[in-house]
């Protein structure tokens, strides 16, 4: 039973672009939160909270707690000072407010600032940033130039941390709050590919969506290639309900695209069958029923639905 509703048909213009199938992008407020075209699945099966990645520019914002802001502002009573920051209480609060807001609308942040001074006599506001789950990150700021950077680009600041993303503890996707971590939907996972598919010691990429309201895993697998340990391969995806744990969807593709090492029958563009819908990165996508199958279009052999759905959502970025 189908629990996605389509909302946007983007119809690709053959002239433009040949690729076989369409695809239909969900409302925005459906797109998965990570970017996940730098894909390093040995270093990246835990995302950093897309709210803060805007902040970030300068690596100087680390994974940490509450009490790291309030040492700080407690080490640094009493100490001298005679600058008065150009920048005002109520000016920093605003801009980070507004900075946070660029990069998640779902969510309501606060903010307060407090005024500290390094041992040079520099004025450095810390500035305390809580959503509607609580404290979520503070940012160490000069109190005369501010954050640096632009709304394109992302914003560098002086230090901070944020809400620890370990995966131990849930994060809102679209300013939802999933039941499940990222480590708990991870867990379930793991134990449906050991036992239904004889998979083990896999790599996952974990982003959120959501649809009608509930949020949702799309969750990317990958193996390390028993010929050579530096090398990965894509395995498959999964969409999990990350409040329930249910498995939704799940296609695994093999380990080659190599028709040569593959035994089963290639079909032709005639014997793909109909087109099928299906969820893929949080976009529904149109995809054929049957594979491998030979697409003249592209001049390609698609060995899954996975496999297509990726090339259609990116060519239709590509052109857009």
């Amino acid at each position: 039973m189908k629990i996605f509703t389509p909302i946007l048909i983007i119809i690709l213009v053959i002239g433009v672009v040949s690729v076989s199938g369409c695809i239909t992008f969900l409302d925005s407020e459906n797109n998965t939160q990570t970017d996940t075209s730098n894909h390093n699945p040995q270093n990246s099966n835990i995302n950093m909270n897309k709210t803060v990645v805007n902040v970030n520019n300068s690596g100087n914002i680390k994974i940490g707690t509450e009490e790291i802001s309030e040492k700080l502002k407690k080490n640094n009573t009493g100490k001298v000072h005679s600058q008065t920051p150009k920048i005002s209480k109520e000016e920093i609060e605003k801009e980070v407010i507004r900075i946070m807001k660029l990069n998640n609308q779902y969510l309501n942040f606060t903010s307060n600032a407090t005024l500290i001074y390094d041992d040079k006599g520099t004025p450095f506001y810390i500035v305390d940033v809580y959503d509607d789950y609580g404290w979520c990150a503070f940012f160490e700021i000069n109190a005369n130039t501010g954050p640096t950077g632009n709304d394109k680009d992302g914003y560098s600041f002086d230090g901070g941390a944020v809400r620890g993303e370990t995966g131990d503890e849930p994060t809102p996707i679209d300013g939802i709050m999933p039941k499940l971590s990222h480590n708990e939907a991870k867990k379930i996972l793991e134990k449906e590919l050991y036992t239904n598919y004889s998979i083990n010691e896999a790599s996952y990429r974990i982003s959120g969506f959501v649809e009608n309201n509930t949020p949702f895993y799309n969750i990317s697998i990958e193996e390390f290639d028993e010929d050579n340990v530096d090398r990965t391969y894509e395995r498959g995806n999964v969409i999990m309900n990350a409040n329930t744990g249910e498995i939704m969807n799940i296609s695994l593709i093999n380990k080659t695209n190599n028709v040569s090492n593959k035994k089963e029958k290639v079909y032709s563009v005639d014997e793909a069958g109909d087109y099928i819908d299906i969820i893929y990165k949080g976009k529904k996508v149109s995809v054929r029923e049957n594979y491998p199958y030979y697409s003249p279009q592209n001049d390609k052999i698609y060995y899954s639905q996975e496999e297509e759905a990726e090339d259609l959502i990116k060519h239709y970025e590509d052109f857009n």
